[in-house]
């Protein structure tokens, strides 16, 4: 799937695969998560909003992003002219990652050549 991903979908499956993230809160990040060498969990998405919690007490965390992933976020938050949510949905908002999932992870995943079995 990292092969016919874009640029966005691509370092969205790459923060998943590499952090272990939630899809709840990898559509929270901000800018502002990303400090030099670690992504700040604080918030997670839940009905479709930001909220300043965590599934968990221990997922309230900071973990240690590797520097070639880290270049290519900031290169991304610098050439779209991200200023908040680093993977906003069209209008703005925070991604519902049943969306997602339904939208662009099982397009990406027939690009790919995986078959999809619907449930």
């Amino acid at each position: 799937m990292l092969e016919v991903a874009y640029r966005r979908d691509n370092l969205i499956l790459r923060l998943f695969m590499v952090l272990g993230l939630r899809p709840s809160e990898l559509f929270a990040l901000r800018v502002n998560d990303l400090e030099l060498g670690e992504v700040r969990i604080d918030q997670t998405v839940v009905d479709y909003e930001v909220r300043d919690q965590t599934k968990t007490e221990g997922s309230n965390t900071t973990l240690p992003i590797p520097p070639q992933l880290e270049a290519k976020v900031r290169g991304y938050i610098r050439d779209e002219g991200i200023t908040d949510l680093l993977f906003p949905s069209t209008t703005g908002t925070a991604v519902s990652h049943d969306n997602y999932l339904d939208r662009t992870l099982k397009k990406l995943g027939v690009l790919a050549g995986i078959d999809i079995v619907e449930e």
